[in-house]
């Protein structure tokens, strides 16, 4: 799995580059947003919409279905924090997530979070991540543009604990990237993906969006 986590993160540095970059979800490069006058606390708010997202799970699990998502950010001289979360429909038992962010910097951060579902068998029972977050820092060259495009790029890797099947903790790694425009606009993509359970398939999860900073 490792090996496949590096391979994926080349890749989607790579396309970054160009264009776009491929993650938990969201909308990458909390400094692009986040960034206001020296020493003076202030929130911004995030929404979005993943119209295409694809969970896949070996031969067995190969479903689309669409995501939306919010962050609520509170910027302070101390660090960054944020809560937010994701909700799936049309897709994986509607899957959602609720977490909270802390960044003591601007490239580093922790990512708390919980996850549920609404399949009868798991009524009740949520899986929990826990991630360290890195905003890799980009060229300054990347950002001076005619059409004043800001791309970011974040990666994550920490541990999902199945704690509805009771298979412990296993290692789970994303990657993410958005195109920023100075209007509040964002494309997003995502690349999630975590080590099947008891020997099971890795499970992995594509998507693409779009955001609007408030």
């Amino acid at each position: 799995m490792v090996g496949r986590l590096f391979k994926f993160a080349g890749v989607a540095a790579l396309v970054s580059g160009a264009a776009i970059a491929a993650a938990q979800y969201g909308r990458a490069g909390h400094e692009s947003f986040t960034s206001g006058e020296s020493g003076r606390p202030f929130e911004n708010l995030l929404v979005g919409f993943q119209p295409y997202v694809r969970f896949k799970q070996g031969s067995f699990l190969n479903a689309e279905g669409s995501m939306f998502w919010v962050e609520k950010y509170f910027v302070k001289p101390q660090g960054t924090m944020s809560i937010g979360g994701w909700f799936v429909f049309e897709g994986l038992d509607n899957a959602w997530q609720v977490h909270g962010k802390y960044y003591p910097t601007k490239e580093f951060g922790f990512q708390l979070g919980v996850l549920g579902g609404t399949n009868p068998a798991t009524s009740g029972k949520y899986d929990h991540t826990l991630f360290v977050l890195y905003e890799i820092p980009l060229p300054s060259s990347m950002k001076q543009n005619r059409y004043r495009l800001i791309p970011a790029l974040g990666v994550g890797a920490g541990l999902y604990g199945y704690s509805a099947s009771g298979d412990g903790y296993k290692p789970s790694g994303f990657i993410q990237g958005s195109i920023n425009w100075p209007t509040g606009f964002a494309v997003d993509a995502s690349y999630w993906i975590v080590e099947g359970p008891s020997g099971q398939p890795g499970i992995e999860r594509l998507g693409i969006g779009i955001s609007y900073r408030f």
